[in-house]
């Protein structure tokens, strides 16, 4: 049993790598122990702090970033802020500027808001009245159509009325001249009948025995007319 057990056994020997292994990680070890007493036994040299290259870092970041933040809001405000290119107008400066520039636009904008408002209100007023106007158009043109032929026919009246007038003016102006020749004329008759009975009685008795007998002459006919329609009335 001891033979077998022998038989299976093997004896391990070390291999080369593993013993390399070993013998570098000491090596190591060593190294580092020598490091840190020959760091120990040196003076350190004096070096940058950490915390001012962090800051000096993180100030040259955030200057960059300001740089980029102005860049852009001049050109994103280019059409609001005319800026020469050599301005030396800082971040702070430039927003305020931008700050007064958007209250001076906003109060614009209300204006314009505002005006805008009123010219709607307006719109709509001129709208309703035009509304208004189409809906009382056709009693209104027919209300002037009415006033407009009722002006005409005054005028024509008047019209009417002055010419009447002038031409009763003109005849009565002609009747009065045509009546003053003939009572002009029949008062020179007159004058020389009168004056030739004057002159010669006798034509006074042959004037007054012509007037006699005419009025006989006319009593005569007037007396047959009754006759005759007194015959006329009794064969009815």
């Amino acid at each position: 049993m001891s033979v077998l057990v022998q038989m299976n056994v093997k004896r391990v020997e070390p291999s080369p790598s593993l013993h390399s292994s070993f013998s570098d990680r000491s090596t190591q070890r060593s190294l580092s122990r020598d490091d840190r007493s020959a760091s120990l036994s040196k003076k350190p040299t004096r070096i940058a702090r950490p915390s001012n290259l962090k800051e000096h870092k993180t100030h040259a970041i955030e200057t960059n970033q300001k740089d980029e933040l102005l860049t852009k809001l001049k050109t994103a405000f280019a059409d609001l802020i005319e800026t020469p290119v050599n301005s030396t107008k800082t971040e702070d400066a430039y927003i305020e500027l931008i700050k007064r520039q958007l209250g001076t636009q906003s109060a614009r904008i209300k204006r314009l808001e505002r005006a805008l408002k009123e010219q709607e209100q307006h719109t709509k007023d001129d709208q309703d009245t035009v509304l208004f106007l189409l809906d009382q158009y056709p009693q209104a043109m027919s209300l002037y159509r009415q006033q407009i032929e009722q002006e005409q026919y005054d005028q024509q009246l008047t019209l009417c009325i002055e010419q009447f007038e002038l031409q009763k003016q003109r005849m009565i102006a002609e009747y009065q001249r045509n009546f003053d020749i003939l009572k002009s004329k029949y008062r020179s008759r007159f004058d020389d009948i009168v004056e030739r009975m004057i002159s010669d009685p006798s034509r006074l008795d042959d004037e007054w025995a012509r007037r006699v007998q005419r009025d006989a002459d006319e009593r005569i006919q007037e007396f047959k007319r009754k006759m005759l329609l007194q015959q006329k009335l009794n064969r009815i």
